[in-house]
């Protein structure tokens, strides 16, 4: 799937809140997945994964895998919310990386199969990163399956927008903002939002589809989405 050298853990990452310290930063909660798309300092999650009530001294943290196999983490201090769907365009300060990720702006139909990766909060378990930051960080995942039906109504007010995939998969708490990807390629076809619960009390998993966002310009970028991810790395 992965050319050689390249890491899904290099470019899906799980984002975190934090306090502030006098020595760096003390973990306070999970928050949920976040990708890195083209080859800037942008990445993209579920608006409600840090739709959070932050106090002064608390940031928002994505945490990557360094060259020395350790926990690195980056502040996120920039961000822009989409205007009706469950998406958010974050800036990370302090990196610049690369990423396999483009939009797919094409129509997506019924039963296309998908990939995704993200950051389950029943698999954390407790990392220290040296001198900064006890941090009980997930296990990245691998999930596959097949989109079930398109929606373009809203959930009943469960979930923000009104542009979705029913999806085949549960992929669980923690994983909102995770990708999804075309089978055989890095096209992302959508973002995992999360579950509810049918009539029956069984969970069905949503993911936002990525027609309804990527010709979006958010100020920050000053272009749209989509035309970000065509640029060339």
């Amino acid at each position: 799937m992965f050319e050689k050298g390249l890491l899904p853990r290099d470019f899906i990452f799980p984002l975190v809140l934090a306090n502030k310290t006098d020595s760096g930063f003390a973990y306070k909660c999970f928050l949920g997945t976040g990708f890195l798309f083209v080859n800037k300092r942008y990445t993209l999650t579920a608006s409600h994964v840090i739709d959070i009530n932050k106090e002064k001294d608390q940031s928002i943290l994505a945490i990557f895998v360094n060259e020395n196999l350790s926990w690195s983490f980056f502040e996120i201090n920039k961000n822009e919310d989409h205007p009706t769907e469950d998406v958010s365009i974050l800036k990370i300060e302090g990196g610049i990386w690369n990423s396999p990720f483009r939009m797919y702006s094409d129509f997506v139909v019924q039963s296309t199969h998908y990939k995704m990766f993200g950051y389950p909060e029943d698999t954390l378990y407790d990392f220290a990163v040296p001198n900064t930051i006890n941090l009980p960080r997930p296990d990245l995942i691998y999930y596959e399956g097949y989109i079930r039906r398109r929606i373009s109504f809203n959930l009943n007010s469960v979930m923000k927008g009104n542009c979705f995939f029913e999806l085949s998969e549960i992929a669980g708490r923690g994983c909102s903002g995770s990708p999804l990807f075309m089978d055989k390629s890095f096209d992302v076809i959508g973002i995992y939002v999360g579950e509810k619960h049918n009539s029956s009390e069984q969970s069905i998993s949503y993911a936002v589809r990525a027609d309804s966002f990527c010709n979006w310009s958010p100020q920050m970028l000053g272009k749209s989405i989509l035309d970000e991810s065509k640029m060339v790395l």
